[in-house]
């Protein structure tokens, strides 16, 4: 992760995001790919009562 306040910058270095899905919205496209192809593009909508949580450093707390 790389802090900048106005001109100056500042590595704090590794940086874990995580985020809370709250749905697929292409589901059924999803299962045919994954079926048809191995694989598939999942498209998520994120959940508004769970923001997002960013740790620094390479391991996330417990």
């Amino acid at each position: 992760m790389l802090f900048t306040l106005g001109q100056h910058q500042m590595d704090l270095g590794p940086c874990t995001e995580t985020y809370t899905m709250d749905k697929i919205l292409n589901m059924k496209e999803a299962r045919r790919d994954i079926a048809a192809l191995g694989h598939a593009t999942a498209v998520l909508r994120l959940a508004r009562n769970f923001p997002a949580v960013r740790c620094l450093g390479s391991e996330q707390p417990e």
